[in-house]
Formats: C-alpha cells, sequence, structure tokens
C-alpha cells in the first residue's frame, strides 16, 4: 500500500506528513481538548486502507531513534500545533497514536 497519489510530493511518509501537517494546525487547541478527540473525528472520516497506511508509517517512525522522531516532527509542524518537550514525549506520542490507530482499524 502506497501513499495516494496527491500526497507524492510530500515524498516518505506522505500520508504521516499529511496527518500531523492537516490536523496538528496553530489554532487546532481552539477546536479540540485534547490528541484522542482529533485523533477520533479523523478515523471517524478515514476508511480502513487509509488508517492501515497511516499506522504502518507511523509504527516505521517508532522504529528509530527517539531524537530523530523529535525532529522529524519538528520539521513538519514548525510553529503549528503539535510541540514536544523532549524526544520521550514525541516517542509517547507516536505509541499512543499507533494504539489508537489499531483500535480504530479494528472498528472499521
Amino acid at each position: 500500500m502506497s501513499d495516494p497519489e496527491f500526497l507524492r510530493d510530500l515524498g516518505n511518509l506522505a500520508t504521516l506528513k499529511n496527518f500531523i501537517g492537516g490536523t496538528y494546525y496553530q489554532t487546532v487547541w481552539d477546536y479540540y481538548e485534547d490528541d484522542n478527540e482529533i485523533w477520533q473525528e479523523y478515523c471517524n472520516k478515514a476508511n480502513k486502507e487509509g488508517l492501515i497506511l497511516l499506522k504502518r508509517q507511523v509504527d516505521e517512525v517508532l522504529s528509530w531513534e527517539p531524537k530523530n522522531i523529535f525532529d522529524f516532527v519538528e520539521e513538519i509542524i514548525h510553529s503549528g500545533g503539535l510541540v514536544f518537550d523532549d524526544h520521550n514525549e514525541a516517542v509517547e506520542w507516536f505509541t499512543n497514536l499507533s494504539n489508537f490507530l489499531n483500535e480504530a482499524i479494528k472498528s472499521k
């Protein structure tokens, strides 16, 4: 399963980059209380195949060194609504997202 054609210009992990960049915009916290609320809305709108692809890419990122995970998010989001204090927080966020997606996929 590969990224949709319209995301190919984002390069490797395009679905994940699109999810983070498109979901965690600067004012995201004006509309949502927490990550779970954001993730649930996304999962409600996404099809099963898209969720599977996103989870695969999240899991790929989780195989990296923590510093690389932190740097990956910093590169995508810049001054957006997803900010981590340290590498461990980034790993925890991706782990939680992976677990959430796993459950969402089962329920589709």
